[in-house]
């Protein structure tokens, strides 16, 4: 079983077109903005969101020579409770919206080895995800489902330095969230969207260096979209069509190992109208792990390593993200 609690609270302010200057997302020059006059009271939004999720599965799994078959059942219950304060120009309004939910899902795979190495296997799975919010009836959203299909073969070489993965899948999404184009407040669950593609990966160990590549496609279309019917067909938004990545292991000890890698992504859309194409990034990742005894680890790692500085994601063309900059973490394990 699994239990989860989240209790958070945010803060929305719109200044306003008047209010604000363009930026250039690229080359941004914060020096126009000056926090202290900004009209932020034209509009606020506070939300208090407080969620809780409860979750039964159980999984088995079968052996037969060499036929393995997992199967597995989940039931979740889900509840939140969102209380939304608005205030435009002096009127305030204010109103909570529950959202109760329960779902089960499932599972289904089974895999083949060969005397050979290779493996071929073939699963089904359901997701689903809980979605806080309502609709502009105010009825509370349901929970985003979904459901894969995945079928591939792995291979482990006999002395176990190499091995590889080639996987097609075709993943439906179900209750996605659309908006209105003419009222961003206008929300219903009558989307659907559909990603077809495939994965390459494989990895080699040579002595004490280890290295490993994969890349993805994928090919992913708006299937339903109540508001905008001219969409379907199009390629959903902050959905990169190629990713791609090649890292390395090096264990220059028995107790100290160093690691670093390169990650590329290319062809995400900048809207669901696909009016244009982000540009590509690659990014550099290194990091590395120390033994301290047989029971402590500790470890380092840095992401974005030049301190990248690119659009990672945009909903259209006047909303975009930045991707993360520069990032350091260190890490402690324990094992008993």
């Amino acid at each position: 079983m699994e239990y989860q609690e989240t209790d958070s609270t945010a803060t929305y302010y719109d200044a306003g077109a008047d209010g604000t200057p363009n930026l250039d997302l690229s080359n941004p020059d914060f020096s126009q903005i000056n926090a202290d006059t900004l009209p932020l009271e034209a509009y606020r939004q506070n939300e208090d969101i407080e969620q809780s999720q409860l979750g039964f599965y159980v999984q088995d799994e079968m052996k037969w020579q060499d036929l393995t078959v997992v199967a597995g059942l989940r039931h979740d219950n889900f509840d939140s409770s969102t209380e939304q304060t608005e205030a435009t120009k002096g009127v305030i309004y204010k109103k909570i919206i529950n959202n109760d939910a329960s779902e089960t899902s499932g599972r289904l795979a089974a895999i083949y080895d060969f005397d050979n190495g290779l493996s071929p296997y073939a699963s089904y799975s359901q997701s689903f995800q809980p979605v806080v919010g309502s609709n502009f009836t105010n009825a509370p959203f349901k929970p985003t489902t979904a459901d894969q299909l995945e079928a591939g073969v792995k291979y482990l070489s006999a002395n176990r330095a190499t091995q590889g993965t080639l996987a097609v899948f075709d993943i439906t999404q179900k209750n996605v969230i659309v908006t209105n184009p003419s009222n961003y407040q206008q929300k219903v669950q009558t989307g659907e969207i559909e990603s077809k593609g495939f994965e390459i990966s494989g990895s080699h160990m040579l002595q004490l260096l280890c290295v490993a590549a994969s890349y993805s496609y994928t090919d992913a279309e708006i299937t339903e979209d109540e508001f905008n019917p001219d969409v379907v067909g199009n390629t959903p938004a902050q959905t990169a069509k190629h990713k791609a990545t090649l890292w390395a292991d090096y264990y220059a000890t028995d107790k100290l190992s160093l690691n670093a890698g390169v990650r590329y992504e290319g062809g995400m859309q900048l809207d669901k109208q696909n009016s244009d194409e982000l540009p590509s990034v690659t990014l550099v990742d290194i990091g590395g792990n120390y033994q301290i005894n047989p029971m402590l680890t500790v470890g380092a790692s840095v992401n974005n390593l030049f301190d990248k500085t690119y659009v990672g994601a945009c909903y259209d063309i006047n909303n975009c993200w930045m991707g993360p900059e520069r990032q350091m973490s260190v890490s402690l394990k324990a094992n008993f």
